[in-house]
């Protein structure tokens, strides 16, 4: 083609882009520099732009002598590039390559790493230069002109999978089972298959699954013989052919030749597949008992699994009832220690409030003179300083005796109870070997007592206080945790003895509890269980209450834990 051909293929608008508007004028000398090189240049890559397509196209448009489109190296690299390929032949896995009007595959021996290659709707007559393609696994020749199957068409394509050649003129399948061992999948539906000869190539075939023979002209009776030779054969598409319509019971003839087959033309069941043996040994009674055979055992088997159904649901509605109960249960249990708790906190209390008070007590009696104990008068012996003529030395032992007798203290105490056995309570850890001896708390009374006033003597010496004083100060000491001594030993020895329980707290409705109970009452519509639960209470306690706040207003509007009567003489009931 000639430059003038090339423009008058150039759209309008790309002509007026390559040159400057005439009624434009550069403003500057830099503006007009630039556009005279723009409009130099544009025209020749525009030139070379088109020529490449016009080249591309003439490849694949037919000539004037009729010989068709060629299959060019640049053809090859364009259709790659078209469908998101690559320009490098051998990167590519897929070539599109249908419905171009190739007449010949050739070109290919750069693309070795190809797996699928579509040659649809072209004008091949035969299969030939795919030798090379070694890891081929997909090949589509439908829609072409091929009438025969070459003995090299397949040689070296040995992993080939698929194989589709519909709608072609073939008119036997041959050069297969030498060529693709491996072939799963065979399509060669709307040929001109006539008879079983035609298509015993497929006894060959140790691996077919899947034979698509649609819509060609097999006739005769042994082409159910022919169609169960494949050994895995599992899936047919025959419809459209002769022999369906012609040879009686078609379909249960091949289910009974052919043990594997799921798929002829549609779905086969197990139960369709039950029906054909039984009609094939008794004929059609022997096939209506097997149809109602089948049909009873589902029955009793859809019934069987709604009973396990039905007993899976009872045994999660008795595991949720159980964790349920556990719960009410937990919170049962948490009210119960939060209330022990609570218990032991006032316990503590009155305890701290009564050592406190006990303390003052007995400073009072020191400041006074006067140290007598809680539970009898201490018949103790006058103080003597050491430089005293009567005063006498006397051993810890003596003094040990002294103190027991003063207050009591016996060395028979009872054993202490032993805590009851719980199954919450885990195993104790077996007792060590070594046995302790336990000491007696009257002895570790008394050491502790000796020690305070010890203690107490290095002090008074350290403050260089006059002798009468320290004297004083000794003897008050020394009385004084004596008294405490024998008090705590008298009450471990009362604890030994018996452990009395504290009696229960009544517990006391204030008025916030009661108006929150009328507001739950009202909430729950007198169901106590749910008011009990809100208030942390027993059911029997709330209604109780409600009983007793349950009354007739006889002068002006009262409160009934937070209710208001609303007017004098007015009846007040639950709810009101």
């Amino acid at each position: 083609r000639t430059p003038h051909a090339v423009d008058r293929l150039r759209p309008e608008h790309d002509q007026q882009a390559a040159y400057p508007p005439r009624n434009r004028c550069p403003r500057t000398r830099e503006d007009s520099t630039a556009i005279e090189q723009s409009s130099a240049h544009q025209p020749a890559l525009r030139y070379c732009d088109t020529m490449a397509a016009i080249t591309t196209q003439e490849e694949l448009a037919r000539d004037a002598t009729g010989a068709g489109a060629r299959m060019t190296k640049a053809v090859l690299k364009q259709c790659a590039v078209d469908n998101e390929g690559y320009e490098s032949p051998e990167l590519n896995d897929n070539l599109y390559l249908h419905f171009k009007g190739f007449r010949k595959i050739e070109n290919l021996e750069e693309y070795t790493e190809l797996k699928g290659l579509w040659l649809e709707a072209n004008g091949l007559r035969t299969i030939e230069n795919i030798n090379h393609l070694s890891k081929l696994r997909c090949i589509f020749l439908s829609r072409n002109l091929i009438e025969t199957i070459p003995p090299t068409a397949f040689r070296g394509v040995s992993s080939l999978v698929m194989l589709d050649l519909s709608e072609n003129r073939l008119t036997k399948l041959e050069h297969l089972a030498d060529n693709c061992p491996n072939l799963e999948t065979l399509n060669v539906n709307k040929n001109a298959l006539p008879d079983a000869e035609s298509i015993k190539e497929l006894a060959l075939l140790p691996n077919l699954k899947n034979l698509q023979i649609e819509r060609n002209e097999l006739k005769g009776e042994d082409i159910i013989a022919a169609l169960a030779a494949p050994p895995q054969l599992c899936g047919i598409n025959a419809a459209g052919n002769p022999c369906v319509r012609e040879i009686p019971q078609w379909r249960k003839k091949c289910l009974c030749v052919m043990p594997l087959l799921a798929y002829l033309d549609r779905p086969v069941f197990e139960n369709e597949r039950e029906a054909a043996l039984a009609w094939q040994e008794g004929g059609h009674e022997a096939e209506l008992k097997c149809k109602q055979d089948f049909a009873q055992r589902k029955k009793d088997k859809d019934k069987a699994s709604m009973a396990r159904y039905r007993q899976w649901q009872k045994e999660v509605r008795a595991q949720h009832l159980e964790r349920k109960a556990m719960s009410v249960d937990d919170s049962v249990g948490a009210r119960l220690d939060r209330e022990a708790r609570e218990q032991r906190r006032d316990t503590e209390e009155s305890l701290r409030i009564e050592a406190r008070a006990q303390a003052e007590a007995d400073a009072a009696q020191i400041q006074s003179g006067k140290i007598l104990s809680a539970d009898k008068p201490a018949d103790h012996r006058p103080f003597l300083p050491k430089n005293h003529p009567e005063y006498m030395e006397e051993s810890s032992d003596d003094e040990d005796a002294y103190l027991k007798q003063a207050y009591g203290i016996t060395d028979d105490l009872p054993p202490p109870p032993k805590p009851k056995a719980s199954k919450f309570t885990p195993k104790p850890p077996p007792p060590p070997e070594v046995v302790e001896v336990e000491e007696d708390p009257v002895q570790e009374a008394l050491k502790a007592v000796k020690e305070v006033v010890k203690d107490a003597a290095n002090e008074a010496k350290e403050n260089n206080l006059p002798n009468e004083q320290v004297d004083r100060v000794q003897e008050s000491l020394y009385l004084y945790k004596k008294q405490k001594e024998a008090k705590r030993a008298g009450r471990l020895a009362r604890e030994r003895a018996k452990v009395v329980p504290k009696a229960p707290q009544q517990k006391v409705w204030t008025e916030a509890m009661d108006t929150q109970l009328s507001a739950l009452v009202r909430e729950t519509c007198f169901d106590f269980e749910e008011v009990a639960k809100g208030l942390g209470e027993t059911a029997e306690a709330c209604r109780n209450r409600w009983s007793a706040l349950d009354g007739v207003v006889e002068e002006g509007p009262q409160d009934f834990g937070g209710l208001r009567g609303p007017v004098a003489g007015v009846a007040v009931r639950r709810g009101d």
